[in-house]
């Protein structure tokens, strides 16, 4: 956690300056280092804090701010004018422990000491032999050196009988990796930086090895984002603010998502609140894997995002169930069009409460704060899919969200190689040539054309080459060492050209989407999530907490009668007879009745949510016609009341309760939202239940009313067809599962497991004498070449 003493200091674009709250930073290994550096920016304007009323100040912060005031009073001279001081405190919110959970993880938190950092990064090189005669000889050999050329000789026999050249580089005389001498010095920095700090949570990195990368900030980067932090917002006719709405395109894998999270933070900065739809299914930022959201933000991203995944319900979301738009193209851009008109319809609702205060009139914006104050800008982060259809669904986005800022990243290197400069926010997004063009022609869109904006993608391999083209040079996070070439937000960092590849465990998406729903799943909150005024938007958990100790196969399942909820199938033709089945071990979605007004204005009561029921009966026909999709099949209750009483006459047990509500079709994006994910425990045929595991975020209560707005569950087309997956070993942590293969060997074959399979479900352990005798069956999660 950070909090600014003094002075105003820049995380990841965003802005912090004295009297800011504590911010949650996470710095993980596994990706880019975030850096603090100096900021002359002062006096943010923190909308929503200024607008709760029961924000308060923390009581480290109050007492850290009082110890370094008093310090001020008697030492003002040793403070250097203009400096920023930060005040930093460890905390322990179990993220830390995700090697319990995801064992591929396990280092992602931790940090080597920088000496054996570098030894186990760098690729081979002299022996440790020749490194020490280096050293001790370096000395006399450039003092012979300068002496010879001095004397005018080219070459000349030194008292050991050796040939001198005077070609040889002076700094590295020897051909020897100078880099690794001048690495030692940095580790003994580093190690007097943390022996000094003191925190276990906080490490200062002196040295970029190949291992690790720092985050690169590109000069045009810098300059977006400074156009969208200080240009001034217009007034319309009726003086009301034109809320900007930024669209992000870009191929996957050139740095969207992190420049996303930067123009998040520095319209924070600015403007306090914000709006963000995910339209990538795939790679989400706040919400989880499969679905489309809404999501209005109040606190900065500084960290990855399986750091803030679900930390906030979405304002409205759109369940998917896949990661991709393709088998369904159409319900992907309703969804999309559904977001976007709720988030004008806030809009909307907000400028119809200044009027009725009578705030609504060009006097309530006579300065620019204030027309900040009342501005709530739009960031939209699309899929990396830009050919073919998936062209055509970007087309399609933009014509609905209708942006006035469009960002499209372009490849540099590529362009270099065909001899084009890009077309710096021109108006059509050319050059002087006409070589390069946008996306999107915008011209056959309705409405007011957007700013068009040309980025540098700023990758893993552009990134990384960066850092391998720079000078070795001392870094501490942190330092702010000034400017350079590629304008980046900290420091310098080092690298040596002789690599050619960071070293460094690289993620994948796949290992996105595995971060991302392991957060999702494990994520507890704690009391400081409040509604907001006026609203039901709910805030984001400032200091969120992981229960990564226990397991998900060994937490306690909600029970909950399939009665009471519909079970939406989507386009998969599952019969009825084999819903029970295929439920069992599967992820599902979380649909509850919507928060947010649907197009004609109508908002959920708890008496409109009661009357979906039928007192013990469960969920009514009407109900699941009302809340599913037009042109959705419902399996009407009689229905399959009626067959269950011929399964129950026949003695095959289908249960008091007799089938679920079925609907072969998609809940309505209008009426009803994604809430969460959840896992289907087990099933209970004979009760008519269904264990099912949610995140301890939604059964603890810290989302208001969640359990009571839930009408369902949605099943995807499961992994066969690029949906949801839960990893496998999100649900056999804690060592169950070679329990119980260890069991099985040491026991015999023959020999009954008391220990173990019961504790790992859905995985069947088999053992027989003899090598190729039997095969261990697992989930496919397992047999994945990245878990191998």
């Amino acid at each position: 956690d950070i909090c600014v003493l003094q002075g105003s200091v820049s995380v990841y674009e965003y802005l912090m300056s004295k009297g800011t709250q504590w911010k949650r930073v996470y710095s993980p290994s596994s990706h880019p280092l975030l850096s603090i550096k100096a900021s002359g920016v002062s006096g943010r304007r923190q909308k929503q804090e200024d607008r709760s009323e029961d924000t308060h100040a923390d009581s480290d912060m109050l007492e850290m701010q009082r110890l370094w005031d008093g310090y001020l009073e008697h030492n003002k001279a040793a403070v250097r004018a203009g400096s920023a001081v930060v005040a930093i405190r460890s905390v322990s919110c179990g993220l830390e422990d995700i090697g319990n959970v995801a064992p591929l993880y396990r280092n992602v938190f931790k940090l080597e000491p920088l000496a054996k950092r570098y030894a186990s990064s760098k690729p081979k090189g002299a022996p440790k032999r020749k490194l020490d005669m280096a050293r001790s000889n370096s000395a006399t050999r450039i003092k012979r050196l300068a002496l010879d050329t001095s004397t005018g000789a080219s070459s000349a026999e030194d008292g050991d009988g050796m040939a001198v050249d005077t070609d040889v580089d002076v700094a590295n005389p020897d051909g020897i990796d100078q880099d690794q001498i001048f690495t030692e010095q940095c580790a003994t920095t580093e190690s007097a930086l943390i022996e000094a700090i003191g925190l276990p949570s906080f490490t200062p990195v002196a040295y970029i090895t190949p291992d690790l990368q720092l985050l690169q900030v590109p000069r045009d980067w810098v300059e977006t984002l400074d156009l969208a932090s200080k240009t001034s917002v217009q007034l319309d006719s009726q003086f009301e603010p034109m809320h900007p709405v930024y669209v992000l395109a870009g191929s996957q894998g050139q740095g969207k998502s992190t420049f996303s999270r930067q123009l998040i933070n520095r319209l924070l900065s600015r403007y306090g609140r914000m709006f963000f739809i995910e339209a990538d299914l795939g790679q989400p930022e706040l919400s989880p894997p499969g679905s489309l959201s809404l999501t209005m933000i109040t606190e900065p991203l500084l960290g990855p995002p399986f750091t803030h995944t679900s930390l906030v319900e979405p304002y409205h979301a759109v369940y998917m169930g896949m990661l991709s738009p393709k088998n369904n193209p159409d319900r992907y851009v309703l969804a999309v069009q559904r977001l976007v008109s709720v988030y004008r319809d806030y809009i909307s609702s907000e400028r119809a409460i200044r009027v009725q205060s009578g705030d609504g009139d060009a006097a309530a914006f006579s300065t620019a704060h204030e027309v900040d104050l009342q501005t709530i800008p739009l960031v939209v982060n699309t899929q990396g899919w830009l050919k073919g259809l998936g062209l055509d669904l970007h087309y399609s986005l933009c014509e609905a969200v209708q942006p006035t800022n469009y960002i499209q990243m372009y490849d540099p290197a590529l362009q270099q190689q065909q001899g084009q400069q890009p077309g710096y926010d021109g108006d059509i997004g050319r050059d002087e040539s006409g070589n390069i063009a946008p996306l999107i022609d915008f011209s056959s869109i309705t409405g007011q054309p957007p700013r068009l904006t040309w980025i540098s993608a700023m990758g893993y391999d552009r990134a990384t080459q960066v850092l391998l083209e720079k000078p070795a040079a001392t870094i501490i996070a942190g330092a702010d060492d000034g400017d350079n070439d590629e304008g980046d937000s900290g420091a310098l960092s080092g690298g040596t050209n002789e690599q050619s590849a960071r070293k460094g465990f690289k993620l994948v998406p796949r290992d996105m989407r595995d971060l991302s729903l392991i957060s999702h799943f494990y994520l507890g909150g704690n009391s400081s999530s409040s509604q907001q005024p006026c609203s039901p938007v709910l805030r984001q958990i400032e200091s969120p907490v992981w229960s990564m100790r226990t397991p998900l196969a060994a937490r306690r399942p909600l029970v909950v009668p399939w009665s009471d909820l519909v079970i939406w199938l989507g386009d998969e033709d599952v019969p009825p007879s084999q819903l029970l089945r295929s439920l069992n071990g599967t992820v599902v979605g979380v649909i509850a009745v919507a928060s947010a007004p649907s197009s004609s204005g109508h908002m959920w009561s708890d008496d409109e949510i009661r009357g979906l029921y039928l007192g013990g009966k469960g969920i009514s026909d009407q109900a699941a016609v009302r809340l599913s999709e037009p042109g959705s099949r419902v399996i009407l209750r009689a229905v399959s009341e009626e067959r269950s009483e011929q399964a129950r006459s026949t003695g095959s047990g289908m249960g008091r309760n007799g089938l679920p509500q079925i609907v072969y079709g998609h809940p309505s994006a209008d009426s009803t939202t994604f809430l969460s994910h959840a896992l289907v425990r087990s099933v209970d045929p004979v009760d008519g239940n269904l264990h099912i595991l949610l995140p301890p975020l939604i059964v603890s209560g810290q989302s208001p009313n969640a359990l009571n707005r839930i009408v369902g569950i949605f099943r995807g087309p499961g992994p066969a067809a690029a949906g949801v997956e839960l990893p496998i070993w999100a649900m056999t942590n804690g060592g169950y599962g070679e329990r119980a293969i260890g069991l099985s060997a040491a026991h015999g074959p023959n020999a009954s497991v008391p220990l173990g399979a019961k504790e790992a479900p859905y995985i069947s352990v088999e053992y027989d004498a003899g090598v190729g005798a039997s095969t261990k069956r697992t989930g496919g999660a397992l047999l994945r070449r990245s878990l191998q």
